[in-house]
C-alpha cells in the first residue's frame, strides 16, 4: 500500500507542476515566494487541465503510459517559463497572517478535517456500484487494455453502464494505476478526495481580499464537515470532483466580474471544461452557468463571456466525436431526445415536476446530509438584497436554481421511472449547487452583513 501511495504521489506533483506552470501563465505567481500561497489553486487548475489533455489523448489512440503524462505534465509546466510582462498578480496579495486565535483555531480544524478526509479515503474499499462498475470500471479498462478498447467502451454488453459518461476522473485514475504497477481499487479513492481538500484550501485564497479571513475559513469547515461531502469525496464517484470543478468555474467567473480581470475568465472556462469532462449532467450545468455570466457581464463585456462559454464547450467535441464514431448512444437510453419539445409527451409527465423539484430540495435542506449550508445561504441571498447588494445574491441565487431545474428537467423527460431516479440519484445531484452555496457563502454574508458592493455587476 504504501508504494502505491507513493506513486499516487508522484501522479499528484506532476498535475501540481503542470498547474504551477498554467498559474504562473495567468499571473497567480510569479516569484517562488507566491506559490505557497496558490497551491490548492494551482493543484486544481492541474488536475483539470491534464484531465481534460488525458481524455483527448484517450480518443486520440494514447494510452496514458508514464512517459506520456510526464511530458504532457512537463508541457504544460513550461508554460510558467515563458515570460509575460504584468503589472501585478493576477489576485491581490493575501492579507498578513493574522494573529487572532479563532482564526488559527479555524485553520487547525480545517487542515484536520482534510487530513481524517485523506485517510478515510484511502483505506476505503471499492463499495458504490457506480464506481465499481462505470467510474472505476472503465480506469481499469483503460489501464488493462491499453486505452480506449471500443469492444469495452462502447460495447453493446456494457451499454448499460453510462459508456457516454465523460472520461475525466477514469482518466486520471487510470494514469494513477499506471504509476502504481497495477489495480488498487481502494488507494484511487484518494485521487478524488484531494479535489475535495484542495477546494477547502483553495476558497479562503481566492476570496482573501473580498471577506474576512475568520468568515472564510468558518465557511469552509461548515462544506468540508458537510456528511454527505465526506461519504462522496472518498466514494470513487464524479458527483464529488464535479461540484469542486463547478464550484471553481463559478468563483472563478464571478471575480472576473467584480474585478475585470481576463486571467478570472480564463480560469472559469477551464474549470467549465473540466466539469463537462467529468460527468454528462456537466453541459446543462456548464450552460446554465454561461447564461447567468452572459447576462451579468452587460453589454461591454458579453462577447469575452460567449467566447470562454464556446472554448469551454468545444473542449467535449473530441469526446462527442468518438462516441458517435463508435456508435454509443449519448441518451443511453434515458433522455428520448425527439420527445422532449412533444407536447403531448411533456403533458402527460407534469407531475413529475413537483415531486422532482421538491424531492431535490429536500435533499438540500437535510442537515444530516449538508448541515445549515443551504438555509444559510438562502437567509444570506435575502439578506443581501434587502440591504441593496443584490448582484452577488442574483448572480449565486440565479446560478444555483438555474442547476436544479436542468436536473429536474432531466426527471421530467427521461424515460426511468420518477422512483428509480429519486432513490439512487437525488441524494448526489445536489451536492454540486450545495458545494457551490457553501463556496459562495462568506460573500453573501458580508454582503448581508455590511449592506455595500461585494460583488459584480448583473449587466449595465
Amino acid at each position: 500500500m504504501i508504494s502505491h501511495l507513493l506513486a499516487l504521489a508522484a501522479v499528484n506533483l506532476c498535475f501540481l507542476a503542470a498547474g504551477a506552470g498554467i498559474g504562473r501563465a495567468l499571473g497567480l505567481w510569479q516569484a517562488p515566494r507566491d506559490l505557497p500561497g496558490v497551491l490548492a489553486i494551482v493543484y486544481l487548475i492541474g488536475v483539470a487541465a491534464s484531465g481534460i489533455l488525458a481524455t483527448w489523448a484517450l480518443v486520440a489512440g494514447l494510452e496514458l503510459s508514464r512517459w506520456q503524462v510526464v511530458v504532457g505534465c512537463a508541457l504544460l509546466a513550461a508554460a510558467g517559463a515563458v515570460p509575460v510582462a504584468r503589472a501585478s498578480l493576477t489576485l491581490p496579495p493575501a492579507p498578513p497572517r493574522p494573529s487572532d486565535r479563532v482564526v488559527l483555531a479555524l485553520q487547525i480544524a480545517v487542515a484536520v478535517v482534510v487530513l481524517l478526509l485523506l485517510v478515510d479515503a484511502a483505506y476505503r474499499p471499492l463499495a458504490e456500484w457506480d464506481a465499481w462498475a462505470m467510474w472505476t470500471m472503465k480506469a481499469k479498462a483503460i489501464t488493462l487494455l491499453g486505452g480506449l478498447d471500443a469492444r469495452v467502451l462502447a460495447g453493446v454488453p456494457y451499454h448499460h453502464l453510462h459508456l457516454d459518461y465523460p472520461l475525466l476522473l477514469p482518466a486520471v485514475e487510470a494514469i494513477g494505476f499506471r504509476f502504481m504497477g497495477s489495480i488498487d481499487t481502494q488507494v484511487i479513492h484518494l485521487q478524488a478526495a484531494l479535489l475535495t481538500a484542495a477546494l477547502l484550501l483553495a476558497l479562503p485564497r481566492l476570496l482573501a481580499d473580498r471577506v474576512p479571513v475568520v468568515v472564510a475559513w468558518a465557511s469552509v469547515l461548515l462544506i468540508g464537515v458537510a456528511p454527505s461531502l465526506v461519504d462522496q469525496a472518498g466514494a470513487g464517484l464524479a458527483d464529488a470532483p464535479l461540484a469542486v470543478f463547478f464550484a471553481m468555474a463559478a468563483v472563478c467567473g464571478w471575480r472576473w466580474l467584480a474585478d475585470g480581470r481576463r486571467e478570472m475568465l480564463v480560469l472559469s472556462a477551464l474549470f467549465a471544461a473540466a466539469v463537462l469532462a467529468t460527468k454528462r449532467e456537466g453541459t446543462a450545468f456548464v450552460a446554465a452557468f454561461f447564461l447567468v455570466m452572459l447576462i451579468a457581464a452587460g453589454r461591454g463585456r458579453r462577447l469575452a463571456a460567449v467566447a470562454a462559454g464556446v472554448a469551454a464547450l468545444a473542449t467535449a467535441l473530441p469526446w462527442q466525436l468518438w462516441l458517435h464514431a463508435n456508435g454509443v448512444d449519448t441518451s443511453n437510453g434515458e433522455i428520448p431526445y425527439a420527445k422532449v419539445v412533444d407536447p403531448g409527451y411533456l403533458a402527460g409527465r407534469l407531475g413529475r415536476i413537483p415531486t422532482g423539484a421538491g424531492s431535490l430540495v429536500w435533499h438540500t435542506l437535510q442537515p444530516g446530509a449538508w448541515l445549515v449550508i443551504v438555509p444559510a445561504a438562502a437567509v444570506a441571498v435575502v439578506l443581501a438584497a434587502r440591504g441593496g447588494e443584490r448582484r452577488t445574491a442574483v448572480f449565486v441565487a440565479a446560478v444555483a436554481c438555474l442547476v436544479l431545474v436542468s436536473v429536474v428537467w432531466a426527471y421530467w423527460v427521461g424515460r426511468p421511472s420518477l422512483h428509480y431516479y429519486l432513490q439512487h440519484s437525488a441524494r448526489r445531484v445536489v451536492t454540486t449547487p450545495v458545494v457551490l452555496l457553501g463556496a459562495f457563502l462568506p460573500v453573501l454574508w458580508v454582503a448581508a452583513s455590511r449592506g455595500r458592493r461585494a460583488g459584480p455587476p448583473l449587466g449595465d
